[in-house]
């Protein structure tokens, strides 16, 4: 998230974006066929050059089969050799037709089967399916690199010349009207979109829709390309910003103002095309400005006839249709539950187990769970409740052993020679337990005291691969079974955690994840974007939500659903988390709740998320913002001070010391930790009001760009959760929370503190 203050961010939005886009649909000159001259650019500074890769990485999974009548999967002839593609089938009615070629974001260079998959939630629907169910045809190509692709990735440059392979072989297709070819893609795939328009011959394509794309490949970060990030000419041939002039195709870059902005703002501020148009939606992210907005433009797409390009898009529109899909996208109603829950965990040994698995398992479940089968497969499964007992041999291709720097954040109870140990275990024993959601709880209990007796028996460690914990015996001892207790329905802090980390959109936001709820037949349960500040509060609120499906988990109106800390069962977590309330804190609030959307590296089990659209604001972060202190509080004061010799010579130190944290920053700061910076805004009176910002982007020209913490009191259209910016030259000071708690910075605030102490006691004398 970025920008200046948010009255210069949109106040001339809707009078320019017309005028933009229709400029960026006139027809170009020359012949829309197929072929054409070059356009001048990329194309030509390119000529001769050979990229050089430190690096030669590539993928090695063939691409799926799509399912019949829906993609064929075909081949296409690229400089790399002949490429994998998804293509619509010819439709057979003699007809031309529009065709639709898309880039998927990411960096694999492959197709998968996200290409038909039809049950992601508009919100974040990267498929571009949007254009196939309004029945345009589409092609998806693979690119070098990819799948089991001759060559190697290249970080968007010989990637460039596979999609305009693509496109030849498209135009070339009897049934595909040649003239009415459309390139669009998202991410990464917009940037590739850019880079191919510039170099495509003229007429080629229709129109170029790009989302999201980043200014220049490079800074996607060296660890993602396979160039040399520092090398002039390589870096400049894969920035799109350097050629935007030589696009000649009707182009659209369109982006969430919560998303990938300050590139955005970067190419509008070079552009001198009037064939590009740009469109940042306020209040929209990296994703969810995606599925809406291919809705809207498959609807224009199918009406573009005439002989130039027709189609209009206003900010608007896509606003109108982002909030149809979030409502669309509201859960539904009814037991939230699975049929059946799966409790599997698989045991490591140091390296053979001291008693035989089998015996030691059966035993320990007659005492536990008496009566319950032990099948070697589920194929031979009975209905549930059952247990599959299983095991795999050295060498673990199946249950591999996590390396020895995974036990670092996700051991429990291990010492070192513990996690050296397992590494050479010869044998994995894997048990499952899978149970009807009715009893769940009492058998979840028990098959945690069948866990530990096993492990005990054996002198197993225990791999929980629900939560993807590895635990000593005696560590689950306590977390599973000691912290469960008498209860029948566990505090779930104890059972269930939450997986945090950054989201890959570029805007600097969080996700959180919750691993271990299948283990209850319930859903995971996600918060899709936060900032670091709001870390513990969101983690809260989403425990206090599982606890609350768990003791109910029929959802009786998932468009406005009340969490409140005065109803949790059991009783003793009210207490816990009364603890976390501040100053006008109302323990309770209303949510919505939506389906989820899985990220890579997410479990197979379903998810569902939570929305903050009760919340005040114009924004996501806006809306989160106020229902947050809302529900837990808050602590915001205003403090008049006189910035005297001593804070101004703090305010100096602090912003020298801030300046050597950018590479750092940007780089990504530990997992857990956030930076803020205390910046000036102009009062509605007179002066500034000085506030906390989290820093969520920090440009080059160092302008560090985020979300305001506080809420002011002297500035009535500002308020916490917007998207604003401080330049790095004003900023007053800084405050690092790191990840273990510790904090540095904010010696300015100290003094503050210090100053008013003696304006009190000065009064009391």
């Amino acid at each position: 998230m970025s920008g200046s203050p948010l009255p210069r961010l949109f106040g001339m939005a809707a009078l320019t974006l017309g005028m933009l886009l229709s400029n960026a649909c006139k027809k170009p000159t020359g012949s829309p066929a197929a072929g054409g001259s070059a356009a001048p650019g990329l194309a030509a500074a390119r000529a001769g050059f050979a990229t050089t890769l430190i690096k030669q990485e590539s993928e090695d999974e063939a691409a799926p089969a799509p399912p019949q009548g829906v993609f064929n999967l075909i081949s296409y002839t690229s400089p790399a050799g002949k490429l994998p593609a998804y293509l619509s089938p010819d439709p057979g009615d003699g007809k031309k037709h529009p065709l639709v070629i898309w880039l998927t974001g990411g960096f694999s260079n492959s197709i998968s089967e996200i290409a038909w998959e039809d049950d992601i939630p508009v919100e974040n629907d990267q498929s571009a399916s949007a254009y196939r169910k309004a029945g345009l045809a589409m092609m998806y190509p693979s690119l070098r690199g990819g799948n089991d692709n001759p060559g190697f990735k290249e970080g968007l440059y010989g990637e460039v010349d596979d999609v305009l392979a693509a496109a030849a072989h498209a135009a070339a297709l009897p049934w595909v009207d040649p003239s009415r070819i459309y390139l669009g893609g998202h991410s990464t795939g917009g940037t590739l979109a850019l880079l191919v328009a510039a170099a495509a011959p003229e007429g080629r394509f229709r129109a170029v829709i790009s989302f999201g794309p980043a200014d220049e490949t490079a800074g996607y970060g060296q660890e993602n390309v396979p160039f040399d990030v520092h090398n002039a000419k390589e870096r400049r041939l894969r920035a799109p910003v350097e050629f935007l002039n030589g696009i000649s195709s009707p182009t659209l870059v369109i982006e969430g103002e919560e998303g990938n902005k300050d590139s955005i703002d970067r190419l509008r501020k070079r552009n001198r095309n009037p064939k590009l148009g740009f469109v940042t939606a306020k209040g929209q992210g990296h994703f969810s400005v995606l599925g809406p907005t291919n809705g809207l433009l498959a609807a224009k797409i199918l009406g573009d006839k005439g002989p130039a390009c027709n189609i209009r898009l206003t900010e608007a529109e896509i606003q109108a249709a982002c909030s149809k899909a979030k409502e669309a996208n509201t859960h539904p109603a009814g037991d939230i539950r699975e049929d059946y829950a799966p409790f599997g965990v698989v045991f490591y040994y140091t390296p053979k187990p001291k008693a035989d698995p089998d015996t030691e398992l059966r035993k320990a479940l007659a005492a536990e769970l008496p009566g319950i089968p032990v099948v070697p497969s589920f194929k031979d499964a009975p209905e549930p409740p059952f247990v599959m007992l299983t095991e795999e041999k050295a060498p673990l291709n199946n249950y591999p052993v996590p390396d020895a720097g995974y036990f670092k954040s996700s051991g429990r109870g291990m010492s070192d020679d513990d996690i050296k140990g397992i590494q050479a275990t010869e044998i994995a024993t894997i048990a499952v337990l899978v149970t009807p959601a009715d009893g769940v709880w009492k058998r979840a209990n028990s098959f945690n005291r069948v866990v530990h007796a096993f492990a005990t028996s054996t002198g197993a460690f225990i791999w929980d691969s629900a939560t993807r914990e590895c635990f000593h015996r005696d560590a689950w001892k306590k977390t599973r079974i000691d912290d469960w207790g008498s209860a029948e329905i566990a505090d779930l802090r104890s059972q269930v955690t939450i997986h945090n980390y950054p989201r890959d959109d570029g805007s600097g936001h969080m996700r959180a994840i919750t691993l271990g709820m299948e283990k209850f037949a319930l859903p995971d349960v996600a918060i899709e974007q936060f900032t670091a500040f709001d870390r513990n509060q969101c983690g809260n609120l989403i425990n206090i939500f599982c606890q609350t499906i768990a003791a109910d988990p029929v959802l009786k109106d998932p468009a406005h659903f009340p969490v409140s800390i005065d109803k949790l069962i059991p009783p003793n977590l009210r207490d816990y988390y009364r603890a976390s309330l501040k100053e006008k804190a109302e323990g309770k609030a209303v949510i919505a709740v939506v389906k989820g959307t899985p990220d890579e590296g997410d479990t197979d089990n379903a998810q569902v998320a939570l929305d903050f659209r009760h919340g005040e604001g114009a924004t996501d972060d806006e809306r989160r913002s106020s229902l947050l202190a809302r529900m837990w509080g808050s602590s915001d004061a205003i403090v008049a001070v006189k910035h005297d010799g001593e804070i101004e010579k703090a305010s100096a130190a602090a912003k020298l010391k801030l300046a050597a944290m950018k590479e750092t920053f940007r780089k990504g700061l530990e997992p857990g930790a956030h930076l803020l910076v205390k910046g000036g805004f102009p009062r509605d009176d007179e002066g500034k009001e000085w506030m906390w910002v989290e820093v969520l982007k920090w440009s080059d020209g160092d302008v560090l760009s985020g979300v305001l913490q506080n809420d002011p009191f002297y500035i009535k259209d500002l308020k916490a959760g917007a998207s604003v910016s401080v330049k790095l030259d004003e900023a007053f000071d800084y405050l690092l929370e790191n990840a273990d708690g510790s904090t540095e910075g904010n010696k300015t605030g100290e003094l503050m503190e210090k100053q008013q102490k003696a304006k009190e006691e000065d009064k009391k004398k």
